[in-house]
């Protein structure tokens, strides 16, 4: 008896690399299924890399637009395991996100103020910008091309 790498599947069961064609040409259902499939992506990276910025349910909203672009971008065929792929896709689009709602703004004497959407305390604007700060510190850090990568995306 011999055993093959590859899954089999019946005539109602398509295999991933066939629900990622068919999401791609605008089928709903296999989108669908790719989705859930792959939610628990999403919480993987959430919990490994929360931004402390947003609320659980922004960032998760963001991680899971972050997955519906990947599966409409993936490649089967290239090589690359679907979950590494996603995961990138994921990250950048929380940071895209985090970008988003931190954007400064002038008050006063010049200082700028970091806010969320909706924020008025101005113990959260500080909060917020010193995170902002942090996060701006530690990408300086990072090796060129990581970082043009980081902040171009």
């Amino acid at each position: 008896m011999s055993l093959s790498c590859t899954k089999t599947r019946g005539p109602g069961h398509p295999t991933e690399a066939t629900l990622f064609h068919q999401a791609q040409r605008g089928n709903r259902q296999a989108l669908n299924r790719l989705m859930a499939r792959h939610d628990g992506l999403v919480h993987a990276v959430l919990r490994r890399h929360s931004s402390g910025i947003l609320s659980y349910a922004d960032t998760l909203e963001a991680g899971r637009i972050g997955l519906w672009q990947a599966i409409l971008r993936y490649d089967p065929t290239r090589g690359l395991a679907f979950s590494t792929y996603a995961w990138t896709c994921i990250m950048r689009r929380i940071w895209q996100t985090v970008k988003v709602e931190t954007r400064p703004t002038r008050r006063g004497l010049g200082t700028p103020m970091f806010f969320r959407a909706g924020a008025t305390d101005p113990a959260v604007l500080t909060e917020h910008g010193a995170g902002t700060q942090s996060l701006h510190a530690l990408l300086a850090r990072l090796p060129p091309r990581l970082h043009y990568t980081m902040i171009a995306h």
